[in-house]
């Protein structure tokens, strides 16, 4: 399920008005509303990102977890995570996806994983700042995390989409079971 408005409307402040949102995320305050009201499932991932930013919890809790019922998870309250990663991140996950044909829009909590490997990788991968030259270098990384192509037993994009939202043990676990390895 995607808990993303239903988030927003738990979050907001009388101050959070969709202009200010708008705004946030640099987007027209009407596109806003309509998200708002379910009038449109559109919507851009940094846009998403920069509201989980602007209310203090993770992207993924905010697309994926019920914050009324249930608060952030430990990791999203206290992340001190550096937002340029976190958009060199995002902006090679929507290239390597839409090379593929997938969209991240309206399937944001699954490509939650993706996002959390596609940051520890920029971590390391850009110490001191992200380099645009490692950039093909690192697309590719983040495509091999996402899966390979169907053929020769290695795991399809569907396979490694649904893998990301449960997590690469229950995936192991289920190859394990199966007999596969």
């Amino acid at each position: 399920m995607d808990y993303l408005r239903k988030n927003l409307a738990h979050l907001r402040t009388a101050d959070d008005t969709e202009i200010v949102l708008g705004r946030l995320a640099g987007m027209h305050q009407t596109t806003v509303g309509r998200y708002v009201r379910g009038e449109t499932d559109k919507l851009d991932v940094n846009a998403a990102a920069a509201w989980a930013r602007h209310f203090g919890v993770g992207l993924d809790d905010l697309v994926s977890r019920d914050l009324a019922n249930e608060g952030p998870s430990r990791s999203s309250q206290s992340t001190g995570l550096d937002e340029d990663k976190i958009g060199h991140a995002l902006t090679s996950m929507d290239r390597v996806l839409r090379k593929r044909g997938l969209k991240m829009e309206g399937a944001l909590g699954t490509y939650a994983r993706l996002l959390i490997f596609a940051y520890e990788l920029a971590n390391e991968f850009y110490p001191d700042g992200v380099a645009p030259s490692q950039r093909r270098r690192y697309d590719e990384l983040v495509e091999l995390q996402l899966g390979g192509v169907s053929h020769e037993g290695k795991r399809s994009a569907e396979e490694a989409a649904q893998e990301g939202a449960r997590g690469p043990a229950s995936s192991k676990a289920k190859r394990a079971s199966s007999g596969r390895s």
